[in-house]
């Protein structure tokens, strides 16, 4: 859930926590455009009107990483225009404040019932590509052994190519939000992964000291 007011947020957030939802909530678009991205959740409540960037921007940037994670905009903005243009960025519902908790709920089970759309193109970085239908992935055309976390700690790395992404994003997107995970258990995946991206997969996802990995966006082995 991404929303700035708090009062509302406590009384959504605890209304949906009722309904046997987890919820994380944000008030801040730019903490909020990269979290999704890295991150898989069953669907996101994102308001329009945010101290920092809008929930446009929010929703152009989330589509942008080929998330395709259902979003219901959830906004005091209630003219046609504006509910167009959130649908044609990729929006999946529009909800208008002040709401119903019970509409709300009943359209929250309904993107989830549908779910994310089905994947269908490759997710490419230089010479590693991932099949998201098959949740595989490819190293200059050859297969990789991965575990289903080294494959998911991948496609986190392959969808923010270029960016640098910090230890609790990279354990929230492959353990999930409230899992404990400590810095060891993090650090022995990113080194099989490495390992079976071969000699190269050091220069592959490097290190930056004290603030987290990247994968390099144009990776090739030589």
């Amino acid at each position: 859930m991404v929303e700035d007011d708090i009062r509302l947020a406590e009384l959504v957030q605890q209304v949906l926590e009722e309904n046997r939802h987890v919820v994380v909530h944000l008030d801040s678009g730019e903490e909020a455009a990269s979290y999704i991205a890295a991150s898989r959740f069953d669907a996101v409540l994102l308001d329009l009107m945010l101290p920092d960037i809008s929930g446009l921007t929010v929703l152009k940037q989330v589509r942008q990483a080929n998330c395709q994670t259902p979003v219901i905009i959830v906004s005091a903005r209630d003219t046609v225009p504006e509910m167009v243009r959130a649908l044609d960025i990729g929006a999946d519902d529009y909800l208008t404040k002040p709401f119903h908790l019970d509409i709300l709920l009943a359209r929250l089970r309904s993107v989830v019932r549908r779910g994310p759309v089905t994947p269908t193109a490759d997710l490419v970085a230089g010479s590693i590509s991932l099949n998201q239908k098959q949740c595989t992935a490819r190293v200059d055309g050859t297969q990789l052994d991965l575990t289903r976390r080294e494959y998911m700690l991948l496609e986190t790395f392959v969808r923010r190519a270029g960016q640098v992404l910090t230890r609790d994003q990279l354990a929230d997107a492959v353990w999930g939000v409230a899992a404990e995970v400590s810095n060891n258990n993090l650090d022995v995946h990113i080194h099989s992964l490495r390992t079976k991206l071969g000699p190269k997969g050091a220069m592959y996802i490097q290190t930056l000291r004290g603030v987290g990995y990247v994968l390099q966006r144009g990776n090739r082995a030589s």
